[in-house]
């Protein structure tokens, strides 16, 4: 068997050695993955996208294994189409985003980057530094799945009005976590910080855009730690340029690693991390093990555990 994989933790490399020859490839481009899945019998992934030109190329490729939660990056319907399954590992991050995005909310309230770049360059001007305090302010969660509901739980101790919008989230699970259920435009008018925890698919490509930004309040902050396209990324840049929208952390970019000219890296008010929302070893550990063994239990003949689709066997 040939196993192909983005970098792994070692435990996830032993795993699919036991079945096995692995190579790995550090961030492939397309014309490296189509050549190297001709031969694949399974493919972990985390950003590489699995387009229908690599599925086609692929001549007994069996697995799809996305370490991690959104498959926006696989061509499931083509996978689905040539009896290939597609993998990932749901709700096992959960904790640990909700964590990082608290930390984003705090970062960007209080200024937390700007102040550590003022002290390591020797400066001491604390009137540019003046925060917002997150008590009796308005938390906005677009996307009230596992993710966002251990936002709300986890920001509760800090005395805020949290309001979520999600349609496919039953009243009862709003109530049960004390959120408000609101729509789209309310909450995007009443939020001071709107935080987004979407899946990226067609209706949610795009879901924030110029009309949208149009109607959040110029003191408003916007976290991302979701996916990138969500967000038209010109309507955030006009946005926060004109000063409409106060600030913005985002974890997520639409090419990772993003350029070094990337605009939105240019501006003062927006902090930047490298994707790290899941990346805590408890987390790794939990993801490695799960989507190593569904390759495993594939290439053996086995149903995995963690499908996407539906494959006949």
């Amino acid at each position: 068997m040939h196993i192909i994989t983005e970098p792994l933790l070692e435990e996830g490399l032993r795993i699919l050695q036991t079945v096995g020859e692995v190579k790995v490839l550090e961030h492939p481009s397309q014309e490296v993955l189509v050549k190297e899945i001709v031969d694949a019998d399974a493919i972990v992934v985390k950003f590489a996208k699995v387009t229908r030109e690599c599925i086609e190329a692929s001549k007994r490729l069996k697995i799809i294994a996305k370490h991690g939660v959104g498959v926006d990056n696989i061509d499931v319907e083509t996978a689905t189409q040539r009896g290939i399954w597609v993998t990932n590992v749901p709700s096992v991050n959960a904790d640990s985003v909700a964590e990082f995005t608290v930390g984003l909310i705090l970062a960007v309230a209080r200024k937390i980057p700007e102040g550590v770049e003022q002290i390591k360059a020797g400066e001491w001007r604390r009137e540019s530094l003046l925060g917002m305090e997150l008590k009796g302010k308005c938390l906005g969660i677009v996307g009230f799945g596992n993710i966002g509901q251990r936002v709300a739980r986890k920001i509760s101790g800090f005395e805020m009005r949290v309001i979520a919008y999600d349609p496919y989230v039953s009243e009862e699970k709003f109530l049960q976590y004390g959120v408000e259920l609101v729509d789209l435009n309310t909450l995007l008018k009443e939020a001071d910080i709107i935080t987004l925890h979407l899946p990226l698919n067609r209706e949610t490509r795009g879901l924030i855009g110029e009309k949208e930004l149009r109607i959040v309040k110029s003191s408003a902050f916007l976290i991302n730690a979701a996916r990138s396209e969500i967000v038209e990324k010109y309507a955030l840049l006009s946005a926060l340029k004109e000063k409409r929208l106060a600030g913005a952390a985002i974890d997520v970019f639409d090419n990772e690693p993003p350029s070094p000219d990337d605009p939105l890296l240019k501006l003062p008010n927006v902090i930047g991390t490298p994707h790290i929302a899941a990346m805590t070893r408890e987390v790794q550990e939990k993801i490695v093990k799960t989507v190593c063994d569904d390759v495993v239990r594939v290439l053996n003949g086995q149903v995995p555990l963690n499908p996407v689709n539906w494959v006949e066997t």
